[in-house]
C-alpha cells in the first residue's frame, strides 16, 4: 500500500522546487543595470513592523545589496509558494498581502507562485497591486522564453487560460501588471543578474548606418542582381527566402537552425520588402551572439535562452535601423529628397507636418513619391526622414499614414 504525503511534505516539496530553480537562474555576474550582490534564502524569517517579537516566515527570499558587504539589502523579493489542488482565492492572496506591508522595510516586492492557478478575482487584484503571479509545475523548464508581446488572441487566450488555472504547460507562465512576462524581466526588475541570460549590445544609428555601407560597397559590382539579392548573396549566402501564407500579426521569421527567411505572402510587396531587409539585420546584427536561439519572430522567440523584453526590444529596434538604411541608403536617399524639395518647392530643408494644408500636401507628395521609388510603406519612409532629420511633426498630429485617407 503506497504511503500517503502529508499536506506539510507537498508543500515542502514544491517551495524546494521553486527555490532550486530560481537558485539555478541567479548567477553573480556584472550586468550594466543590475546587482551582483544578492542571497537567496528557504524560509528565512524577518522581524515584523508592527510586533517586533513576531517572525514573519516566507516561504523564499531574495535579498539584493548594494555593496559587497552584504549588510542591509535594497530590494527584497518575496515568494509566496503554493501546491494546492485548487485555485488561489482572494484569502489567501489577501493575507500574503497584508504580510508584505509587515517587513520592517521599504522595497519589498510579493510574487505568489501556484501549482495550479488563480481565481480572476486575485489576478485582478495583482494587477492593481503590482503582485506577479507564477504557475509553475515539476515538469516546467525555467530556461523558457514566454512571449513577451503578445499580438495573437489564440496566443493571449492561452496564457489567460493557465494562469486562471483552465489549462496547463510544460513552461512557466508569470503575470505581472496584467502582462504575461519572462522569469528573467521578473528577477531582474529587483536587480538581479541571471544565468543564460543573453545580452545584445547597444549600437548607435550611426554604427549601424556604417555595417550598411559595408554591405553595399560589397555588393556595389553585382549591378545586374536585384537589390534584395545582393543582400541575401553577401549577408546571407548559406539562407533560402522562402514565402508562405503566416497569421496577420506574424510578418516573418528567421530561422537560424535551417537557415530559412520565411515571409509572410499576405503582405504587400512594400511591407514584405522591409520584412526581408529587417531579418537581414538579425542575421548581419544577431547571428553569432544568439547562438542557442534558433528562430525570431515578430511575436514569437525561441523557446531555449532567455531574453528580457528590454534586450529583445533592443534587437527590434537594431533589425528596424538596419533595414531603414538598406532599403534607403543615405546617397541616394538624400539626392532624391533634394530633387523632389526642389520640384516642389520647399525651401525650409525639411518637411513640417502640421495642420496646414500647403505642409500636408507636400508630407503627402514627398512621402509618397520615396515610398514609390525605393519600393517601401509610406510609413517607412517618415520614420526614415525623422532619423535624418527631414521630418518634423506637430504635437496635434499624428503620422501621415493616419490621415492618408482624407487626401484620398
Amino acid at each position: 500500500m503506497s504511503k500517503k504525503i502529508s499536506t506539510k511534505q507537498k508543500g515542502d516539496s514544491f517551495e524546494l522546487l521553486v527555490f532550486e530553480k530560481l537558485k539555478s537562474l541567479i548567477e553573480s555576474q556584472n550586468i550594466p543595470g543590475v546587482s551582483r550582490y544578492n542571497d537567496i534564502f528557504l524560509h528565512k524569517q524577518y522581524p515584523s513592523k508592527t510586533s517586533p517579537n513576531v517572525m514573519l516566515n516566507p516561504d523564499i527570499t531574495i535579498e539584493v545589496y548594494g555593496t559587497a558587504e552584504k549588510k542591509t539589502w535594497s530590494n527584497l523579493l518575496v515568494f509566496e509558494c503554493k501546491n494546492h489542488n485548487r485555485k488561489i482565492e482572494n484569502s489567501i492572496y489577501r493575507e500574503f498581502v497584508g504580510n508584505l506591508s509587515d517587513y520592517p522595510r521599504s522595497g519589498v516586492r510579493g510574487v505568489i507562485v501556484s501549482s495550479v492557478g488563480f481565481t480572476q478575482q486575485v489576478i485582478t487584484l495583482a494587477g492593481s497591486d503590482n503582485i506577479a503571479l507564477v504557475v509553475v509545475s515539476k515538469e516546467c523548464d525555467w530556461g523558457t522564453i514566454i512571449w513577451r508581446q503578445i499580438n495573437n488572441i489564440e496566443q493571449k487566450q492561452f496564457k489567460h487560460r493557465v494562469i486562471i488555472g483552465e489549462t496547463s504547460t510544460n513552461y512557466p507562465i508569470v503575470c505581472l501588471r496584467n502582462q504575461f512576462i519572462t522569469i528573467y524581466d521578473l528577477l531582474q526588475d529587483c536587480g538581479l543578474p541571471m544565468s543564460k541570460a543573453l545580452y545584445v549590445p547597444y549600437m548607435t544609428d550611426e554604427e549601424i548606418c556604417e555595417k550598411v555601407n559595408e554591405i553595399l560597397q560589397i555588393t556595389s559590382h553585382l549591378a545586374t542582381e536585384s537589390f534584395l539579392n545582393r543582400c541575401l548573396s553577401s549577408i546571407a549566402t548559406e539562407y533560402k527566402l522562402s514565402f508562405t501564407e503566416m497569421q496577420e500579426d506574424c510578418l516573418g521569421k528567421c530561422d537560424f537552425k535551417n537557415q530559412i527567411i520565411t515571409i509572410n505572402s499576405n503582405l504587400s510587396q512594400h511591407r514584405q520588402n522591409f520584412t526581408i531587409a529587417h531579418e537581414l539585420g538579425h542575421i548581419l546584427l544577431h547571428s553569432r551572439i544568439i547562438e542557442s536561439l534558433y528562430s525570431i519572430e515578430e511575436r514569437e522567440s525561441d523557446k531555449s535562452t532567455i531574453i528580457s523584453k528590454s534586450i529583445h526590444e533592443r534587437m527590434e529596434y537594431q533589425a528596424n535601423v538596419f533595414a531603414s538604411y538598406l532599403l534607403m541608403p543615405d546617397i541616394p536617399f538624400l539626392i532624391e529628397v533634394n530633387k523632389l524639395f526642389k520640384e516642389y518647392r520647399i525651401t525650409t530643408g525639411r518637411l513640417y507636418h502640421d495642420n496646414q494644408l500647403c505642409n500636408k500636401r507636400d508630407c503627402l507628395m514627398i512621402v509618397g513619391a520615396l515610398s514609390t521609388l525605393f519600393n517601401v510603406s509610406q510609413e517607412a519612409v517618415i520614420i526614415r526622414m525623422k532619423r535624418a532629420k527631414l521630418y518634423v511633426e506637430g504635437d496635434s498630429c499624428n503620422l501621415i499614414k493616419d490621415k492618408m485617407h482624407a487626401y484620398l
